[in-house]
């Protein structure tokens, strides 16, 4: 509570300088010791002291527009509607859903892509041999409506969670628990996702939106839970309509989070046992394809394990004939909390017009649900990889998307995606810094006297 209170009474002192004219500056940054030790000279400060900050204030010339922090690009304000709740937590004026589909509509990715794509004619590499590089880097252009696009660092992982009730019917013969535990693996810092995202220098944060079991508070953790675990999609549908709504808006206010943070780059994420069922499921829904063209084997699922996965997958498409339309229907019906919760990252971040790398097909699927809401949103997606997963192709080739990467993988957890992050940077760092060929001092192949 003291902490909150020094805050306090600093925002009280800051607004009261502000309204007589004064400028106020607050200087965090320093070596705690080095500046005790010259407190201790100058004003005969004891050393045991913990000096967290000192405020700078004086008459200025003029005020900025904007905080140092928003204009340096660490961080973003929080409109305060994001901010405010009416009567119950989680009810705001306008819908989150709804204000994020209209920021999303007038998404125009050509001006930028178009004058990436001129640019890059006069970059100093062959025509076309920076192959799907450049196509990324394009799309960066578009989605940021210039070229050179900001460089879409620092990077955050958000790893969704939750449970699925279709594991009852044996469709894999992993545990259930093992969501939780694998969760708890994630925060302590010992799974691939966290190996990889140190690899590639970006943040883990776990969204639990449906786990089964309560998992204590922890650094890393976002509590977000709409209910423990989807019931079985075989027996009726998966969530509510409502529930499945209330995780798209767990999943944009992530999204919102993050980027006000100051994070550049979104990555997708998940973690849910018998999560692969559920993704082929929605898959087919949005595709037209049949079961036994979307389930793949998982976790590497025997013979009859998939059998069963396969009939389960037609079955629940035979109860709910799920109707690509009713995109929210769809999701309810057959889906689980984390594709509701990704579907809302995504959308989110596209309104923030902030770039998404995706990972498999849990991703894949929750990007047709996205989609589906809100088509331009996919300006915003760049696919980090191709999973082994059938599903996934398919719902890549439908949402039109070219993988970064090809490696045969099936971990999920977003480390498909993760490997993906510095091809990303570097397609938009080679259109900031690769030279033009008048800028270099080539010559191109038309001053030579070739043919154009």
């Amino acid at each position: 509570m003291a902490a909150h209170s020094v805050a306090g009474a600093v925002q009280n002192l800051w607004l009261a300088a502000r309204a007589e004219g004064l400028g106020v500056g607050w200087v965090s940054f320093f070596d705690e010791r080095e500046m005790a030790a010259l407190l201790g000279r100058w004003v005969g400060m004891p050393q045991h002291l913990e000096v967290v900050a000192y405020l700078c204030v004086g008459h200025v010339a003029s005020f900025a527009d904007q905080p140092e922090l928003a204009t340096a690009g660490w961080a973003r304000r929080r409109p305060l509607a994001w901010a405010v709740h009416e009567e119950t937590w989680g009810s705001h004026r306008m819908d989150p859903l709804e204000e994020t589909l209209a920021a999303v509509a007038d998404l125009d990715p050509e001006p930028g892509a178009a004058a990436a794509r001129e640019h890059l004619t006069r970059m100093t590499v062959p025509p076309g041999a920076l192959g799907g590089v450049a196509e990324i880097g394009v799309r960066l252009a578009g989605l940021a409506g210039a070229c050179p696009p900001p460089l879409p660092e620092p990077a955050v992982v958000a790893v969704f969670a939750g449970d699925h009730g279709v594991h009852a019917r044996g469709v894999t013969p992993w545990p259930q628990e093992v969501t939780a535990q694998m969760v708890a693996n994630f925060l302590a810092g010992g799974a691939a996702v966290n190996a990889f995202a140190a690899t590639v220098g970006a943040e883990v944060q776990v969204v639990d939106v449906g786990v089964a079991a309560e998992l204590p508070p922890a650094p890393g953790l976002l509590p977000r839970t709409v209910r423990r675990g989807t019931a079985d999609m075989t027996a009726g549908p998966a969530m509510t309509r409502a529930e499945a709504r209330a995780a798209v808006h767990a999943g944009i206010e992530t999204a919102r989070d993050l980027v006000v943070a100051g994070n550049r780059l979104l990555v997708t994420g998940d973690m849910g046992i018998a999560n692969t069922t559920a993704s082929a499921a929605l898959v087919a829904a949005f595709t037209g394809a049949s079961a036994e063209q979307v389930t793949g084997r998982g976790t590497g699922i025997d013979d009859a394990t998939h059998a069963r996965k396969t009939a389960v997958v037609a079955e629940a498409l035979a109860l709910h004939r799920p109707d690509p339309a009713d995109p929210l229907g769809v999701l309810a019906a057959v889906g689980g909390l984390e594709h509701a919760g990704l579907a809302g990252f995504l959308l989110g971040a596209a309104a923030l017009r902030t770039p998404v790398v995706l990972d498999g097909v849990v991703s894949g699927a929750a990007a047709l649900v996205a989609a589906a809401l809100a088509p331009t949103a996919s300006h915003a997606w760049l696919a980090g990889h191709r999973s082994v997963e059938p599903a996934h192709t398919l719902a890549l080739d439908h949402l039109g998307l070219a993988p970064a990467l090809d490696l045969g993988l099936r971990v999920g957890e977003g480390t498909g995606a993760l490997l993906a992050v510095p091809v990303v940077t570097a397609a938009a760092r080679a259109l900031a810094d690769v030279a033009t060929f008048d800028a270099a001092g080539v010559t191109d192949k038309h001053e030579a006297g070739d043919p154009p």
